[in-house]
């Protein structure tokens, strides 16, 4: 099973590496066993975001690396999250007050 995303190549080794992880996250959490999840929609939502956050900017920071320097890459995203961070607390407190 190769999948091409144009991205990187895929190997049954890094699928197996995921599956690993995924385990590895199920156990730490204890996340098999239905009774202790206390996880609602929010923190299932906010997860997702922050490991589909993470999957762009890796993405995004490889293929910006080939144009420039990582470290003007990498100076251009962390203002840019903080900008971001920055006009979303001022919205939110906006809506609190």
């Amino acid at each position: 099973m190769v999948c091409n995303l144009r991205i990187e190549q895929s190997t049954w080794f890094k699928w197996g590496c995921v599956v690993s992880v995924i385990i590895g996250i199920v156990l730490l959490t204890g996340a098999y066993d239905p009774e202790s999840i206390s996880t609602g929609i929010f923190g299932i939502a906010a997860g997702l975001g922050a490991g589909l956050s993470y999957a762009l900017f890796i993405f995004g920071f490889k293929n910006a690396s080939a144009i420039g320097s990582p470290q003007t890459v990498l100076t251009v995203a962390f203002f840019a999250f903080c900008l971001i961070l920055v006009g979303s607390s001022t919205s939110v407190r906006h809506s609190v007050s």
